[in-house]
């Protein structure tokens, strides 16, 4: 075994967020896609016939290019980290080796400006005094790469107390010492519990752009893909495009054909359809994410392909089933669906308004195996039965993984299927 084996990270047994890391990456993969087979086999599924072999990452090492960690106040300076397993004991992740290296050169700047004298203090969760309480941070993954702005960075600093001002002198600061930082934001989040945003609260700008836009090659062409700092960005973008790549390849979009994108977020998967020539329309809860997905849709030539819906799948999908024709000469018009949820996966009536437009295929992308099986056997119920399942290493050196599931109409299975109202 190698020295990097070992000992693969200082942090290890006090953040516990990498249990996987000191075994070599092949083993690692080996156990996911052994944990996923009994996930199958538990649900009734045969994982011989459906599993496809994992796709490794294309990074096993500094892949995550989100961060989000807590900072706190201690007795021994201010910490930039994560919580201890079972515990709201923070471990400061300086040098964390699952990290973008230019994420951890922007916190170790930051750690270092927090330390000096009349900085922002860093909050208190006893005494629930000082400001700063979380931060944010993305980088611009160099496997996809943006045009004219190498190694780009984004922060996003969340307080407490509301002084947004402090936080733009930090924010000032930092920039002067980090040049690759083009924007800084400021949320306020007063809210008790571990939630890092306040959903009722704006986050605004103190300078600069907080997006960051990625160039993603794909079999029809590059997409180019803005994510603001209040949508949803993949920890790691470049194996991210890669299950894209499947949900697009197990749905095999014809030209002509309607397509339909649940939980679309800025429209990854949406727009890839719309460039092989379907006409699309994405579903999702976040405000920013749809304003992003609409902006990608310019930006790439594809807005009169592709519109986008900002509400719940399960309120938004009804009222297009009917508006369409669910089981008529109308409906998705044999074409196709992708569903890529939260953890918590779809709710029951998302998945009947969707059965209901009896898509030729669909396909479902997932972070939370025991949701999917769920879901799965929702889908069974509906018609839908899964053809190939395939992992997808985002998280390597942890037990979490994701999984792009097609599934096709069963044999036998009714034309029909009875619409949600809402």
């Amino acid at each position: 075994m190698s020295a990097e084996a070992r000992a693969p990270c200082a942090l290890l047994s006090a953040c516990g967020s990498c249990p996987l890391l000191p075994l070599p990456y092949g083993e690692q993969l080996a156990r996911k896609q052994a944990d996923l087979a009994a996930q199958l086999a538990a649900a009734g599924l045969d994982p011989a016939r459906l599993l496809a072999p994992p796709t490794p990452s294309p990074a096993p090492r500094h892949y995550r290019h989100t961060v989000k960690l807590v900072a706190r106040a201690t007795p021994g300076g201010p910490r930039l980290g994560l919580y201890a397993p079972g515990s709201h004991e923070v471990v400061d992740t300086a040098g964390c080796v699952a990290q973008s290296p230019r994420l951890n050169a922007l916190l170790d700047a930051l750690r270092a400006l927090l330390r000096a004298p009349g900085a922002p203090r860093c909050y208190d969760e006893r005494t629930r005094e000082g400001g700063l309480r979380y931060v944010v941070a993305r980088a611009l993954d160099p496997l996809l790469g943006e045009e004219g702005a190498p190694g780009a960075l984004t922060l996003t600093l969340i307080t407490a107390s509301g002084d947004h001002e402090e936080l733009r002198v930090l924010s000032e600061a930092l920039r002067a010492r980090v040049p690759a930082l083009r924007g800084a934001l400021a949320h306020t989040n007063a809210t008790p519990g571990n939630a890092i945003f306040d959903a009722a609260a704006p986050t605004a700008p103190l300078w600069g752009d907080g997006a960051l836009t990625a160039t993603l090659r794909t079999p029809h062409g590059p997409l180019a893909l803005r994510a603001s700092a209040d949508s949803f960005s993949q920890v790691s973008p470049a194996a991210a495009a890669l299950a894209y790549g499947a949900v697009v390849e197990a749905l095999a979009p014809r030209p002509g054909e309607r397509a339909l994108d649940l939980y679309c977020g800025v429209g990854s998967i949406a727009l890839w359809l719309a460039r092989a020539g379907c006409e699309v329309v994405g579903v999702e809860e976040s405000p920013s994410s749809v304003a992003d997905a609409r902006h990608n849709a310019a930006l790439n030539g594809l807005e009169g392909r592709a519109r986008f819906e900002q509400g719940l799948a399960e309120v938004a999908l009804p009222a297009l089933a009917r508006a369409w024709g669910a089981g008529g000469p109308g409906g998705l018009r044999g074409g196709v669906a992708s569903l890529n949820p939260s953890r918590r996966g779809c709710q029951p009536a998302a998945l009947e308004a969707l059965c209901a437009l009896r898509p030729r295929a669909l396909a479902y992308m997932s972070c939370h195996p025991k949701t999917l099986m769920r879901d799965l056997a929702r889908l069974a119920a509906l018609g839908y039965a899964p053809t190939r399942v395939g992992l997808f290493d985002l998280f390597p050196g942890t037990p979490h993984y994701e999984v792009v599931c097609a599934l096709a109409p069963r044999a036998g299975a009714p034309r029909a299927v009875r619409v949600a109202r809402g």
